[in-house]
């Protein structure tokens, strides 16, 4: 019983560190709707940033902080330099949701591990 509670517990904190980042696999259309509110981003007020940088975590679970440099900006021409070096990958659609619903189960594990463990959500 002690050695499940551990793996369990090991498991959720693997899962709790997987979500400090984004992901760097996406689909070729999410690329491109990646770019357009990248670029559309660089071109609004900041008020209006926030809420695309807000969409682009929540709807592709895209971190602009995983890819940039500290300080500089971060648009559709920094999105093309991060896939040329690998840091972005471009996977096949069947792949990206396969990835995505597992991850989505993950994300479901970690919160029933937390609810049964009386740990905050």
């Amino acid at each position: 019983m002690v050695e499940s509670s551990v793996k369990i517990a090991t498991f959720a904190i693997s899962i709790y560190e997987c979500r400090k980042m984004g992901r760097n696999k996406f689909s070729e259309k999410e690329i491109k709707e990646i770019g357009k509110l990248l670029k559309l981003k660089n071109s609004v007020n900041r008020g209006k940033q926030k809420l695309i940088r807000h969409d682009l975590r929540v709807d592709y679970e895209f971190n602009i902080s995983d890819f940039n440099e500290p300080g500089k900006a971060f648009g559709e021409e920094e999105l093309m330099q991060a896939i040329e070096r690998g840091a972005i990958q471009i996977l096949d659609d069947a792949t990206i949701e396969a990835m995505k619903a597992k991850r989505h189960e993950s994300k479901l594990l970690s919160i029933m591990v937390k609810l049964l463990t009386g740990k905050k959500l």
